[in-house]
């Protein structure tokens, strides 16, 4: 599958600013003006959820329209491994997310997998092809109860978006990496061969995909600082070197026993400040990670 266009990528975004009240944007706002876009926004969210409700022509119909995706792209779109139940939709267990990410391996470039605009169209294949949860409804629109069906609606329209590809207008590029569920297993499996590679046989790329697995908030922090904080964490060595110092972590140990990739990775970007990491000795470099973990 070929980069999607900016022209698409463009009107993704434009169709989540449509859609979800921001209140940063409208500072200042006349209370009238304000509340009459509410409103306007109000209905576009309606109409969406009508459009879930509706099933999977229903919506994959109406999205196609809204952001003018024609059947080739759809036609293109990678197969995924196996259909996905309503809870391995919405986090899957090690295995599944594993045999998810490497079905997509080779597949998806590192360009199309930065974009939500690209899960977003695959989303739609998917669910095409029914390899998605059959109620759509409580895949890709649940949320907790609100205030005012004003609010529910808010809450399920920005939750639909994050599950189709991530909430970017929003988040920025972590929300790919974190948000959607499929999105967010190519980027571990990726990011987990590349710390295998660098990590001088310590380490294979199915155990630092596990640990990356291990918690999900986690995984945030470790992926946000190497986007907007200290970039230099995303050298594969120092991932590397972090990951091997969490060796045995595991979905479901606990809060206690979480790894605590964040905080090792930033100890070392510190570092990294004053001297690049690709220098610094493997050995030396996984003692400092070693070290930084405890």
């Amino acid at each position: 599958m070929s980069d999607l266009s900016p022209g698409l990528i463009q009107r993704h975004r434009q169709w989540q600013a449509d859609n979800i009240f921001q209140r940063k944007r409208h500072k200042g706002t006349p209370k009238r003006e304000l509340r009459s876009l509410r409103e306007q926004i109000t209905e576009r969210q309606q109409e969406l959820a009508r459009h879930v409700d509706g099933g999977t022509s229903a919506l994959t119909d109406y999205m196609q329209d809204k952001l003018r995706i024609t059947d080739d792209l759809l036609s293109v779109v990678p197969s995924l491994s196996r259909k996905m139940t309503l809870d391995e939709f919405r986090d899957p267990p090690f295995e599944i997310e594993l045999a998810l990410a490497k079905s997509m391996v080779g597949q998806i470039t590192r360009s199309q997998a930065r974009q939500p605009a690209f899960w977003f169209v695959a989303m739609l294949e998917w669910i095409r092809s029914d390899m998605l949860p059959a109620n759509l409804s409580e895949a890709l629109l649940v949320g907790q109860s609100r205030a005012t069906q004003q609010d529910l609606l808010e809450h399920q329209t920005r939750n639909f978006i994050r599950r189709t590809g991530g909430i970017d207008v929003e988040r920025g590029k972590i929300s790919v990496l974190s948000d959607c569920s499929v999105s967010r297993a190519w980027w571990r499996r990726t990011i987990a061969e590349d710390a295998a590679h660098a990590s001088n046989g310590e380490m294979d790329a199915d155990s630092a995909h596990r640990i990356l697995h291990a918690h999900n908030d986690e995984w945030e922090g470790f992926a946000l600082d190497a986007l907007r904080r200290l970039t230099v964490t995303s050298h594969p060595s120092l991932r590397a070197a972090v990951l091997c110092a969490f060796p045995n972590a595991k979905r479901g140990d606990g809060a206690a026993n979480r790894p605590k990739l964040q905080a090792t990775a930033r100890s070392l970007g510190r570092l990294g400040l004053t001297a690049s990491v690709q220098h610094i000795p493997w050995r030396e470099l996984q003692d400092l990670a070693a070290k930084a973990a405890r």
